[in-house]
């Protein structure tokens, strides 16, 4: 019974790492797809699609007034 138990339960662990670490699992599908998502907020950036205000006019893009994020926590 035992033996039974422990060929069972190492089918299912290779079943699933090999669903979650295969060419079609998560990881492969996010790590291909991150390129296609930037590029597609960087053209509705450009484009200012879905950045409307109340009255449906295009918001203007305004330079910061401070400086580039150094990546520090504001303390």
């Amino acid at each position: 019974m035992t033996t039974e138990l422990v060929l069972l339960i190492s089918i299912f662990v290779f079943l699933v790492a090999r669903a979650f670490f295969g060419d079609h699992g998560p990881l492969k599908t996010f790590e291909s797809s991150g390129p296609r998502l930037g590029a597609r907020i960087e053209q509705q950036l450009s484009t200012g699609r879905d950045f409307k205000n109340v009255f449906g006019q295009r918001q203007q893009w305004e330079k910061p007034s401070a400086g580039a994020p150094d990546g520090k926590f504001l303390q």
